[in-house]
């Protein structure tokens, strides 16, 4: 990142200008390990008189000193252009600004709760076993589209006031079939959370589909159980494996054995798409 660049960019940050003479950043609305997503108004809209709000997707300064932050920025743009699905984040445009060479991304706007945010003692069993249908049925779409999320965590899920779900940040996300286009992306920045990340992804191999089951196994074992299925890291599921006998009380008898499954250490053994 220039420094001629900085003060314009953090004036973009604060409001105080537009990204190429259109979109207004808002509120701060969150803040990933890449990224920081804006409330938007598009001044095209306020000139018709079009109440719409987006969300203005931007890279942090530790992207920004990247060569390919731009290049990044619209692999998920062109991923997320690619998907139709009713709870998956849309993706409006994407843009570099004329003035600052600031990429972003126009997605959007939604509003609920992040999973991350709800008590678990607010939420009761039925609820939770229809959020995990919901998000097990969502990450199944994408695999049949041969696309690994890479980042499944309470963070990037949202649950809308009609307790619908939203997955959202792709922007270490993997599509299996061009994976050289994003695999050197995921290298560099290693940005996934590593609370909910299998154990094969923490010893430096790359995501997959069955490390999207297994991220997705931590997130409900722990809503479930308010514990996750291991101490430290999954890595202690190499000597402590989960069974039938050790697998919570708490997790519906119904679900126990995909649970056991889907935490297997050994990536081959857990559910396959």
């Amino acid at each position: 990142m220039k420094n001629k660049n900085k003060n314009k960019i953090k004036k973009v940050y604060l409001g105080e200008s537009l990204l190429n003479e259109r979109y207004r950043l808002g509120d701060k609305l969150g803040r990933g390990g890449l990224c920081k997503v804006y409330k938007s108004n598009d001044i095209y809209c306020e000139y018709f008189k079009d109440e719409k709000t987006f969300a203005i997707k931007v890279p942090l300064k530790k992207l920004l000193e990247k060569e390919d932050a731009a290049a990044f920025m619209y692999s998920e743009y062109k991923l997320l252009r690619s998907i139709n699905h009713k709870n998956i984040i849309k993706v409006y445009d994407y843009g570099i600004d004329n003035n600052t060479s600031l990429p972003y991304l126009v997605l959007e706007y939604l509003e609920g709760s992040l999973l991350l945010d709800i008590p678990i003692y607010d939420m009761k069993k039925v609820l939770i076993r229809d959020l995990f249908a919901k998000v097990l049925e969502t990450i199944k779409y994408l695999h049949s589209l041969n696309i690994i999320h890479a980042d499944i965590n309470p963070n990037n899920i949202m649950v809308l006031p009609s307790n619908e779900i939203k997955l959202f940040d792709f922007g270490i996300s993997q599509h299996k079939e061009l994976i050289e286009d994003t695999s050197l992306c995921f290298e560099k920045v290693n940005a996934y959370n590593p609370k909910y990340c299998a154990p094969e992804v923490l010893l430096g191999k790359k995501p997959s589909f069955e490390s999207d089951i297994f991220s997705l196994a931590c997130v409900f074992y722990e809503i479930f159980t308010s514990i996750l299925p291991f101490k430290n890291t999954s890595q202690d599921l190499e000597k402590n494996a989960i069974t039938f006998f050790s697998c919570s009380k708490k997790i519906p008898l119904a679900l126990k054995f995909w649970f056991i499954r889907a935490l297997s250490y050994d990536a081959k053994k857990r559910i396959q798409k």
